[in-house]
């Protein structure tokens, strides 16, 4: 159980938790040494019923199919010698957030308040007269991404801080059509070659034989946590991008002032080039779903599990774009189940507020399944790389 724990449990303390196991066995397994079949069953369903979003079984099956899968390792037994291989899971992140412009197909000028803040690049804002009031107004309307070389406007998609982004955590052993890590390209180099062989990971056959057994402790990690730390890694990306886009922005500065000063600026042809802030850290928006790895931190083991995103471009760089422009976002877990689209209501709560988020839905929405990353400016430590 301790497994089940750390997997529900961001906090896992080991004392706290081994304390709590003892006393919550005495009441599952009713004082007995050990459990019946019947107390088990009875122990999971109280487990699911009480982190579970809905009353729902195909929900039920799909939260303990995703609770398993985090608990266990492979173990492939060689039918040729015996010998056994340790399999390790390697979990994707998948992170979406749906098209705010799908239900709104005109990009039409609409009302706002007279003190909304017009210091971002998601809207551009007019003052016109408004003939029903007699009075003049603030109207907003969504931006269009401009394609520099082109000078057309890109159909670029503006996603809203205010709606949270989706993720689902899927956990994968076996190798399918769509791995490429282990195809060998006779122009890649040696470090290349090196960084292909050090992914390949052990594969049963028809003659060797499979076997689920629980994973180590160390190798086990909360649900959300992967998705965490991809967060982290790309606002620590962002925050150093755009430090050393204003660094280059001084010393440009700086380099003009004394241009001037010394009577050589430069002019037509030779005329120093502004720099570049534009974000180097965006992809290309052209719609298609990357996978993006990403090495999972902990500052008291070493981590084995093999960690991807599997994340559009464009939902990418809104990513990207609202860690640099508001510092916070929500994040919530998906599922697949119920599938009744009444069930899973659009957020209204602010993400300035300090209450908890509590209704979501008719049913009562769990907030322990609820993961709100909120960042401030601070001295972010990436590993290898000091402050």
């Amino acid at each position: 159980m301790k497994r089940v724990y750390k997997v529900l449990l961001p906090l896992f303390r080991e004392e706290e938790v081994t304390t709590e196991l003892k006393h919550q066995w005495k009441s599952d397994a009713a004082g007995l040494d050990t459990m019946g079949m019947s107390q088990f069953t009875k122990l999971l369903f109280k487990i699911v019923h009480t982190w579970a979003i809905h009353v729902d079984l195909e929900e039920y099956i799909e939260f303990l199919n995703k609770l398993y899968d985090r608990i266990i390792v492979k173990h492939i037994v060689r039918g040729e010698d015996g010998c056994v291989d340790l399999l390790l899971p390697e979990i994707f992140t998948e992170i979406t957030q749906d098209d705010p412009e799908a239900d709104e197909p005109d990009n039409e000028w609409v009302s706002c308040g007279s003190n909304e803040s017009q210091d971002n690049n998601f809207f551009e804002y007019k003052h016109d007269e408004d003939p029903e009031a007699l009075a003049v107004k603030m109207f907003k309307r969504k931006k269009k991404e401009i394609d520099e070389e082109e000078g057309e406007e890109a159909n670029v998609p503006v996603f809203s801080s205010r709606e949270p982004f989706m993720y689902k955590e899927v956990v994968k052993f076996f190798k399918d059509e769509f791995d490429n890590a282990d195809r060998e390209d006779s122009d890649e180099d040696e470090p290349t070659r090196v960084a292909r062989q050090a992914k390949l990971r052990p594969q049963p056959n028809s003659n060797d034989t499979v076997k689920d057994v629980l994973a180590d402790i160390v190798d086990v990690f909360p649900l959300g946590y992967p998705t965490e730390q991809f967060i982290c890694k790309t606002k620590n990306e962002v925050v150093v991008a755009y430090k050393r886009i204003r660094e280059e922005k001084k010393k440009a500065l700086a380099a003009m002032k004394r241009e001037i000063m010394e009577g050589t600026t430069m002019l037509g042809s030779e005329k120093r080039a502004a720099p570049n802030e534009k974000d180097p850290g965006l992809l290309e928006s052209a719609g298609i779903i990357h996978d993006l790895d990403f090495p999972m931190f902990s500052s008291t083991q070493k981590v084995r599990i093999r960690t991807y995103a599997k994340i559009k471009d464009v939902s990418y760089n809104a990513i990207r774009n609202l860690l640099k422009e508001f510092g916070n976002f929500m994040i919530r877990p998906a599922f697949e189940f119920p599938r009744n689209p009444q069930a899973k209501q659009k957020a209204t709560k602010l993400l300035s507020s300090r209450e908890p988020d509590t209704i979501v839905n008719t049913f009562g929405y769990n907030p322990a399944l609820e993961r709100r990353l909120l960042y401030k400016p601070l001295d972010l430590i990436i590993p290898g790389h000091g402050k």
